[in-house]
């Protein structure tokens, strides 16, 4: 067996994951708007099915250049220019949805102390 082979069964099992994933997550979210849990506990789930839909052009893109080389090797190098922008998806999007939708990096409103010896 070549290791193409094995690289395209490999690309299809981490697909699936993350799609399964997501799927498990998103029934969770729907399940929990039904409990009426606390808020920052469904941004926090919210945040997570981001990052993992996030995570699949990397995967897609592997699995494409896998199976373009196992059909046409020739023509597998047209698929390695976009691999890289699949790649980023993951290594640069997922931190960044991380940090701009987690509610662990939301900056508590504090309202200002007024005292009452203060004349306005």
């Amino acid at each position: 067996m070549r290791p193409a082979e094995m690289l395209v069964v490999n690309s299809i099992f981490w697909l699936c994951g993350c799609v399964i994933a997501n799927l498990n997550l998103y029934w969770k979210l729907k399940r929990l708007r039904r409990k009426s849990r606390t808020f920052k506990f469904q941004k926090g789930e919210q945040s997570l099915l981001l990052i993992t839909c996030s995570m699949l052009p990397a995967y897609m893109t592997n699995l494409a250049l896998v199976v373009a080389f196992l059909i046409n090797p020739a023509a597998s190098a047209y698929f390695l220019a976009i691999r890289p922008y699949g790649s980023d998806c993951d290594f640069v999007f997922v931190p960044w949805i991380f940090y701009l939708t987690h509610p662990l990096f939301k900056a508590a409103q504090v309202a200002p102390r007024v005292n009452s010896n203060t004349i306005i």
